[in-house]
């Protein structure tokens, strides 16, 4: 079996009728050949589909975007979570839209990687940073990095 194939998402309830209220399915539910339609619709339209199209859309829409792990070619840096990869506060500073870049692809191709993860590695330190002050936060491709004859977004 091909590694792409293997989705394992725990936040899934299935749908067993009449096992709702004890946590899910019954094992033997799963240890079959294959899985009944109704589960089967359940975790390839609900639980997997989601997963297995944003990494395939991800490696489609940025292929001028360097890989995370090109860019931090050490497996053990590149798969932890120290602060020195694009992203990370302080390793990018708020108007470096191309780090911010390498993370959006890295946390969309990434099927362990939340969403999130885009812009929670930074924005925690450098709100921090900035004393909380969200008055005179920097916040990236909102009110900073911008291209250099560009500074702010058209009116209309």
């Amino acid at each position: 079996m091909k590694e792409e194939n293997i989705l394992v998402t725990p936040y899934a309830n299935a749908p067993c009728a009449g096992f709702a209220l004890i946590g899910g399915c019954p094992v033997d539910t799963f240890t079959g050949d294959q899985l009944d339609t109704e589960l089967y619709t359940y975790y390839s339209q609900t639980a997997w589909l989601g997963i297995y199209n944003r990494t395939r859309v991800a490696a489609a829409a940025f292929p001028n975007v360097p890989d995370m792990c090109a860019i931090v070619p050490d497996t053990i840096t590149c798969q932890t979570l120290k602060y020195d990869r694009p992203g990370d506060y302080p390793f990018t500073d708020a108007s470096d839209i191309n780090g911010f870049m390498i993370r959006l692809k890295n946390s969309l191709l990434e099927d362990t990687e939340l969403l999130s993860n885009a812009v929670g590695f930074w924005v925690r330190g450098a709100l921090a940073a900035n004393a909380w002050d969200t008055k005179t936060f920097k916040i990236p491709g909102v009110n900073t990095g911008f291209p250099t004859d560009v500074s702010e977004y058209p009116k209309k």
